[in-house]
């Protein structure tokens, strides 16, 4: 994705795999990501989920990208790549996009091989496969989420032990109630009976069982540990 660098400091239109479209200045391109600034934020995008990228013909002046005095989470990264901003990124407010309407709000504390480990004030610890990442906005450090105070944040934080894989993380929670995608569908709320790669079996609330496909599920909740 070298040739991308030509763009650089021009106004640039994304689609992204969910038919999202973001408009911004490029800011910079490395080896598997992209920053671009849209006038308020920094959006930290992964080349995984770009359809295509071209330049804009909006007639939008260059002052609307006005680079804030927000310092984006790439200063002094010589060439940029997913990992290392997610490494930066850690134990800071971010903006994390995975699909649908709503944004995940919240601090990353864990990294591993292939998921992330999200603190959300709201649906607390979040797994999310860093295959389903689509954007990151890393916030200002003085903000906090919903302006909850600092303090408040620390004292509900879990401490937890976290597999090296998202597989072998939700194997150590069989038998516990789970949330999947955030629970935008019903059929994505239940007790996690088994895991087999890659098929997830799961007992919703009437007693149905489905089998999930793992590749397809964006996030986890685990919302009552080992109730067998």
């Amino acid at each position: 994705m070298t040739n991308l660098s030509q763009l650089t400091g021009t106004i640039i239109e994304i689609e992204l795999s969910s038919k999202k479209s973001i408009t911004g200045k490029l800011i910079e391109s490395g080896t598997d990501i992209l920053v671009i600034y849209d006038g308020k934020q920094y959006y930290y995008i992964p080349f995984t989920h770009i359809q295509f990228i071209k330049q804009s013909q909006s007639v939008s002046t260059e002052t609307n990208y006005q680079k804030s005095n927000q310092a984006p989470i790439n200063k002094d990264i010589k060439t940029i790549s997913f990992g290392q901003i997610l490494n930066n990124a850690k134990g800071l407010f971010v903006d994390i996009y995975i699909t649908g309407h709503q944004s995940l709000y919240g601090y990353i504390t864990n990294i591993l091989n292939d998921y992330l480990v999200l603190y959300s004030p709201v649906y607390k610890n979040m797994l999310i496969p860093l295959s389903h990442l689509k954007w990151l906005i890393p916030y200002h450090m003085s903000q906090t989420p919903y302006s909850l105070d600092k303090p408040i944040i620390s004292k509900t934080m879990e401490n937890e032990m976290f597999a090296d894989t998202f597989e072998d993380q939700l194997k150590k929670h069989i038998g516990s109630l789970v949330i999947f995608d955030l629970g935008e569908d019903a059929k994505k709320i239940g007790k996690l009976q088994d895991l087999i790669l890659p098929i997830v079996e799961l007992i919703t609330g009437s007693g149905e069982t489905l089998y999930w496909n793992l590749n397809h599920l964006k996030s986890v909740q685990i919302v009552a540990k080992d109730i067998k």
